[in-house]
């Protein structure tokens, strides 16, 4: 299918990010989700698309994420057999390139945007960052998966929970790097401000 043509290059300059699209997106990308390259007649574009993809056992979330960004997307979801996946991407965007500028580094390592504070305190955009990497321990407590981020915007983000939610979280190093770990008063907290936005599939995570 063509991914250029005056048929998709109308409907990008139609689209526009729904409130309700934006807090998903950020949690995603905090998350798992990736902003990828364009690459289209043989070459590399300037352009960003978003690419989810989740496993075979997390299918109706990546479902729900699918109806939340429809309009921006040409094709269905579909499984990877090799991967035991399902995958959508989104078409590109000029607001997918701002985003790719803010959230990853020249050398395509995800890290903390400078405006995100005023997004962190949303109940949707932490509960959908918590669908993709969070999960509950068996005391009581949870954890957010946040390798992939520097310890120094580890230690940010711990801060920010203590400060703006008022939740006890912890540091704790594993192999992959650096997480954040809520102790049991505080996962039950923040179980109780995000459960209005997690949905049935995924409610298992809860603390």
């Amino acid at each position: 299918m063509a991914t250029n043509n005056r048929a998709v290059r109308n409907l990008r300059q139609s689209l526009q990010l729904t409130d309700y699209q934006e807090k998903v997106l950020v949690g995603t990308i905090l998350g798992d989700g990736s902003l990828v390259g364009c690459y289209w007649n043989g070459k590399w574009k300037r352009g960003y698309r978003l690419k989810i993809q989740h496993s075979q056992s997390q299918k109706s979330y990546l479902f729900w994420k699918y109806r939340v960004f429809r309009e921006w997307v040409l094709k269905a979801p579909r499984y990877e057999e090799k991967t035991k996946s399902w995958r959508f991407q989104t078409i590109s965007h000029p607001v997918f390139a701002l985003l790719r500028k803010d959230f990853y580094t020249d050398y395509g390592k995800k890290r903390l945007t400078s405006w995100l504070d005023a997004k962190l305190s949303d109940p949707l955009v932490l509960a959908v960052w918590f669908m993709d990497d969070g999960s509950n321990m068996p005391r009581g407590g949870c954890i957010l998966n946040t390798q992939n981020f520097a310890y120094c915007e580890v230690k940010y983000l711990q801060e920010f929970f203590e400060r703006q939610l008022g939740l006890d979280v912890s540091v704790h190093r594993d192999k992959r790097g650096y997480r954040l770990y809520l102790l049991r008063a505080s996962a039950k907290r923040f179980g109780k401000l995000i459960a209005p936005y997690i949905t049935e599939s995924m409610s298992y995570k809860l603390p």
